[in-house]
């Protein structure tokens, strides 16, 4: 299968775009909960990313979507200026039929590129403990542990539930 990456500046379809969101919470709310984290309202979720858009795009950020080849949306990722000089990658999603075939690689490089002709000198993410998958593609691609982050956005709430990555660009 095929995948097209695009960065954008505007939701050409928000509706997807809230449908994938949806997705992507659905995965994570019950890794949270099964560590004993809080129970977090998908639909509040869902409501604060589509509010924060306008950080994830140009000139502060990044969103970056992927097709399959029949125009589905299949994955994305986005990237915000977190500090002076820094990025923090966030919500990293592909279908789970697209999982394993190096699109969410993809989307990790696309970005960093990004961050790198920003300027960026390093790019941050976070990930709940027990997301072992994503951990495991970061690690992969060089991210090391660090502290939490200047500029880290995570709900307090979540303080003890996730680790903290750093990549130099």
């Amino acid at each position: 299968m095929t995948y097209s990456l695009t960065f954008v500046d505007r939701l050409p379809d928000p509706d997807a775009y809230a449908a994938m969101i949806h997705d992507y919470y659905s995965v994570l709310t019950p890794k949270l909960e099964a560590m004993g984290g809080p129970k977090l309202h998908i639909s509040d979720l869902v409501a604060d990313t589509m509010n924060e858009l306008e950080e994830f795009l140009p000139p502060t950020g990044r969103l970056v979507l992927a097709h399959d080849q029949d125009g589905r949306l299949v994955g994305f990722g986005s990237m915000r200026t977190c500090a002076p000089g820094c990025a923090e990658l966030k919500r990293l999603f592909v279908l789970p039929e697209c999982q394993g075939s190096g699109l969410g690689r993809r989307l990790v490089e696309a970005r960093l590129d990004e961050a790198r002709a920003m300027g960026l000198r390093y790019a941050y993410i976070d990930a709940l403990k027990n997301n072992i998958e994503v951990q495991r593609l970061y690690e992969r691609m060089g991210f090391e542990p660090c502290e939490r982050f200047e500029g880290n956005d995570e709900y307090e709430a979540l303080n003890g539930f996730v680790v903290y990555r750093r990549l130099t660009l």
